[in-house]
């Protein structure tokens, strides 16, 4: 017998609604304190729910939370898929990054694969650098952008 294996991706419309409030504030840039100030509630509460959020949505970091929340948000689903539960999320900073002015080139391929949230040590195996060179130029692009994290990081390359 042969079942058809199709490519899932979990959906953030599947959260619950105050799932869904929480990755919603954190992909806006919110820190865990703001939005816990936000919602009443507190700052553990925020982080247990960005954790079970993480685990349901299958994403490592922030930064990739981030831009899903933001792909999905722009780009409706069908309805018949979420309902089946075949949701494909493709869209990321591979095609919305935009390199700000300031930055080198290889200043902002490193902030681009950061945004997209590889590691200092996956992203320094793919430059052909040393974990401490990405360190340094992320550093570098945080203070010339004005942020401290690679959430920040991931919003700075969406706009």
């Amino acid at each position: 017998m042969v079942y058809e294996n199709t490519p899932f991706a979990p959906d953030p419309r599947r959260l619950s609604p105050s799932e869904r409030m929480v990755a919603q504030l954190a992909a806006m840039g919110y820190s865990n304190k703001l939005i816990a100030y936000d919602l009443g509630i507190g700052e553990g509460s925020v982080s247990a729910l960005l954790t079970r959020i993480r685990r349901k949505l299958r994403v490592r970091s922030r930064a990739e939370l981030i831009n899903q929340v933001i792909a999905l948000s722009s780009t409706p689903a069908p309805p018949e898929e979420v309902a089946a539960g075949r949701v494909a999320v493709v869209a990321g900073p591979e095609e919305g990054w935009k390199l700000p002015a300031q930055l080198t080139r290889a200043e902002g391929e490193i902030a681009r694969l950061a945004a997209l949230g590889l590691s200092h040590a996956e992203i320094a195996e793919r430059r052909h650098i040393s974990p401490r060179t990405v360190a340094n130029q992320l550093a570098s692009t945080y203070r010339q952008l004005g942020i401290g994290s690679r959430a920040q990081l991931a919003l700075a390359g969406q706009r």
